[in-house]
């Protein structure tokens, strides 16, 4: 049972969460519901948006498939709190939830001939194992820009780091 590709892929899941992950330490309270002129997403919505699809996608393709984007927990993980959301806090607790449990998952899998595997995905049908935990690295390391870029504008910090020491 060859496991070297199936380990480098946990490890690249591990590197992409904590890049996400990373861009949080830096919030302050009042980034998390902060729009920019024009912006629909808040860094809350973000977040929430994150947990949920890691939360789908592992009950699809490990588990039952009886989610659907209906349940009320995705939608109140997207909400504001005022609106009946999570806080940051509980936000960012079901986000390394989520994490953990796919992680799990992907890690039970037996060898490396089991990527090629084809697993349901949330929209019907099925695609090979590789392709959805690739898109769940992906989607960690795009919603991580996309966090650390909000809350630079909103910190006013959106600079290189060597143009912020000379200023």
């Amino acid at each position: 049972m060859a496991r070297d590709v199936l380990d480098y892929i946990i490890w690249e899941m591990g590197q992409a969460f904590d890049a996400l992950y990373a861009n949080l330490k830096d919030l302050r309270d009042d980034d998390w519901l902060w729009l920019p002129p024009g912006g629909a997403r808040s860094i809350s919505a973000i977040v929430g948006h994150v947990a949920s699809v890691k939360v789908m996608y592992d009950n699809h393709a490990f588990g039952d498939a009886s989610m659907t984007w209906t349940d009320p927990l995705f939608n109140d993980a997207q909400s504001e709190p005022e609106a009946g959301g999570f806080t940051p806090a509980r936000l960012v607790e079901w986000l390394r939830e989520s994490q953990f449990r796919v992680l799990r998952n992907v890690d039970a899998i037996g060898d490396d001939a089991e990527l090629l595997r084809g697993r349901p995905v949330t929209w019907g049908g099925a695609m090979p194992t590789r392709w959805i935990v690739n898109s769940l690295i992906r989607h960690d390391g795009f919603h991580a820009g996309e966090v650390n870029h909000l809350r630079a504008i909103h910190q006013q910090n959106d600079r290189w780091e060597w143009e912020q020491e000379s200023r």
